[in-house]
């Protein structure tokens, strides 16, 4: 697939060129979608362990194509509307106390875990274009959690869909509850009846974590690290260029070891046991000191991501 620069983003810069600044791990693409219909066979997009990231992105798109002629997408703008909605009714998964082992971990994240694209015309073209971020089911009535921006940072798309790893794809029809400067969004998926993960409010600085997500739009990636530590600062806006953004407001934030890049918004956080104790959120460049200094030296990226404990208490303040 052909990529366009987001303009949110751009990894390398991040770490090589720019001072400090923070990007959001929406990936978009110029992958598109005419008249054609997908070369490959309607079945999963998995065979003997192998994912077909073509295939599934084909399939997002096809689908998405299929609900606008039919208007039976939910507009995007009517999705970024309901973003300020504050909380649901939603019942939580009772978090397990089983240790998995790594493959373990995969295996049991993996089917609740989804592609979710937004779909948009670039104004150049007729086709539709896609972006994809993650998200991951948390109740079995068809309740997903993602992003805030993985909602909000498109404000041209026109619709978002969601793919299984099998394969099932289907429209996102709702959004419930969301939080911009905590950066989470509880979204609903009625499609798709997939086992939840379960939710736990804190892990130890220095646990091993483990995640499932998309990164540069190669799905299903599985990753794992450690918490490095729980951190406090300013969130900022991601629309517009990085003049135009402005504070939102001060968050905590999971800071993590574990490799992720754009793509993997959205994605789960997982502990030992498979609960899922964080949501991935955005990487943010170290600054250089001495602008004369080698870019190469002493540069750091920070993997942050929303602590799933302001979801559980700030979706479902009743739970």
């Amino acid at each position: 697939m052909a990529e366009k620069e987001s303009k949110y983003m751009h990894i390398r810069n991040s770490v090589l060129g720019l001072m400090g600044i923070v990007v959001v791990l929406l990936i978009q693409g110029c992958t598109t979608f005419g008249d054609e219909t997908p070369s490959r066979g309607a079945k999963a997009g998995i065979l003997k362990g192998a994912i077909d990231d073509q295939w599934m992105k084909d399939q997002l798109l096809a689908e998405a194509k299929m609900r606008l002629n039919a208007k039976t997408l939910t507009p995007g703008e009517t999705l970024r509307g309901q973003l300020s909605r504050k909380t649901t009714k939603v019942t939580f998964t009772t978090p397990n106390s089983h240790v998995l082992s790594e493959s373990e971990q995969y295996e049991y994240a993996r089917p609740s875990v989804v592609i979710i694209g937004s779909v948009y015309l670039c104004g150049k073209c007729k086709n539709l274009h896609l972006s994809t971020a993650a998200g991951f089911a948390v109740s079995e009535e068809g309740v997903f959690l993602t992003n805030h921006h993985v909602v909000s940072s498109d404000t041209n798309a026109l619709g978002m869909v969601a793919i299984t790893a099998d394969g099932k794809v289907a429209g996102v029809t709702e959004v419930l509850a969301a939080n911009q400067v905590e950066d989470w969004a509880l979204i609903r998926i009625p499609e798709l009846k997939l086992n939840p993960l379960p939710l736990k409010g804190n892990v130890s600085v220095g646990s091993e974590v483990f995640l499932v997500s998309h990164p540069n739009e190669h799905f299903f990636s599985f990753g794992k690290g450690n918490v490095a530590r729980y951190g406090k600062g300013k969130t900022h806006s991601v629309q517009g260029t990085a003049k135009e953004r402005h504070i939102l407001g001060v968050t905590e934030w999971l800071e993590i070891t574990a490799e992720f890049g754009r793509g993997a918004s959205g994605g789960p956080v997982m502990d030992a046991c498979g609960n899922v104790v964080g949501l991935i959120s955005r990487v943010e460049g170290s600054k250089v000191a001495d602008s004369n200094e080698d870019h190469n030296l002493g540069r750091m990226i920070f993997k942050q991501c929303t602590p799933i404990g302001l979801v559980i208490n700030g979706a479902s303040p009743t739970h």
